[in-house]
This record gives structure tokens, C-alpha cells and sequence, in this order.
């Protein structure tokens, strides 16, 4: 398919654990490692090495990377609990929210929105990979997202 077909494919991570990220930048076409022993609560996604089976497939595809707090990742944990209206309440973990977060976040930054193509005719799949899979955290989370 001709790559102005394809989805644009956003991969998502935590800015502290960008290694995807830090790949594209570098742009060398090899995976790098994100240096020291940095922390997310996104636990599921922290690494710091890209996974060398999915690194060829995700480099070859991916149209945009982007990263986000653990702050916004909270944030996505709340929208998601408390919905609005009809909508249905989503529990959501740490790593699980990371594609909504990261979302809702672009969608209140016009800038980043223009250069994503999210305007009025866009469809937006998200995956969300977990949900509550520490009870307790979630509940702190959703309780107090500042903490």
C-alpha cells in the first residue's frame, strides 16, 4: 500500500523510557537505548531498549512518536473514570491509558493536533492494553492524580 494510504500510526511512550522516540530521532535506522535507570509508572512500558522483533516493523511504519507524562497518563486515568454523559467508565491502568492520554493531550494542543491530521474528519482507534492491574494505585490514582 502506498504510504499516503496507509493510517497514520502514532507509537506512544513515556517520556522518561522514549526509546522508540529517541531511535526516530537519532534516525540512523538502528535501535537505541535510553541511558541511566529511569521511572514511569507506566510499568508495562518501561523499557529502554525497543524490542529488536518489533523495532523493523515499527520503524517501517510508524507515522509520528510521541511521548507522555506520568502526570497525563493520570489525567487520561481519571477522563476515563469519570465519563461524561451516557459514556460508558473505562478502567484503565498506568500503561493501558497511554494512547488515550496521549490523545486527549494532543487534542488540546492545536499545533501538534495540525501536524498529527487530527481535524473533524479523522477516526482515532486506541488500544488500551490493561486495566486496573494494581487495584490499589488505580484507586489512588483516581482518588488523587497529583500524588
Amino acid at each position: 500500500m502506498p504510504r499516503d494510504k496507509r493510517p497514520v500510526i502514532t507509537i506512544v511512550e513515556p517520556a522518561t523510557v522514549a526509546c522508540y522516540y529517541l531511535s526516530a530521532q537519532v534516525a540512523d535506522n538502528n535501535l537505541h537505548t535510553v541511558p541511566g535507570s529511569p521511572r514511569t509508572i507506566m510499568a508495562g512500558l518501561n523499557c529502554q531498549t525497543p524490542s529488536l522483533i518489533s523495532f523493523p516493523v515499527i520503524r517501517d511504519t510508524a507515522s509520528f512518536y510521541g511521548t507522555l507524562t506520568d502526570n497525563v497518563a493520570r489525567i487520561g486515568m481519571c477522563t476515563l473514570s469519570t465519563p461524561v454523559g451516557t459514556d460508558p467508565k473505562i478502567i484503565s491502568g498506568e500503561s493501558g491509558v497511554a494512547a488515550f492520554a496521549y490523545v486527549n493531550a494532543v487534542l488540546q494542543d492545536q499545533h501538534l493536533r495540525k501536524k498529527i491530521g487530527l481535524d473533524t474528519k479523522a477516526r482515532v482507534l486506541i488500544i488500551n492494553t490493561e486495566g486496573d492491574t494494581d487495584e490499589q494505585v488505580y484507586q489512588e490514582i483516581i482518588k488523587n492524580p497529583w500524588f
